[in-house]
């Protein structure tokens, strides 16, 4: 299974950056489950990115996620990073 996933950060209000790429992996009940199941440590970085080189855990450590919503194709939240910076996550299924 393919998904893509949106990190977007900001400063302050404003916004700062995002990124995407597209994730390998076994099933989106698993990646839903990172969220679901988050205690604090880094988790996700087992997974393969298609298409690029962008490289890195799904949930970074000591991250606050807020306002997690999830069906059956769509993932999104808020997160506090470690330093307080705002930010959210985007997932959707891309390829079965």
């Amino acid at each position: 299974m393919k998904i893509v996933e949106t990190n977007i950060t900001y400063e302050g209000l404003t916004f700062y950056d995002h990124q995407s790429r597209v994730l390998e992996l076994p099933s989106w009940e698993e990646y839903c489950n990172l969220f679901r199941n988050y205690n604090g440590e880094a988790v996700g970085n087992k997974y393969k990115s298609v298409y690029s080189n962008l490289l890195g855990f799904v949930l970074p450590k000591n991250a606050i996620i807020t306002e997690l919503n999830i069906d059956e194709f769509h993932l999104t939240c808020g997160m506090n990073l470690w330093d307080d910076t705002p930010s959210h996550k985007l997932a959707y299924i891309l390829e079965k």
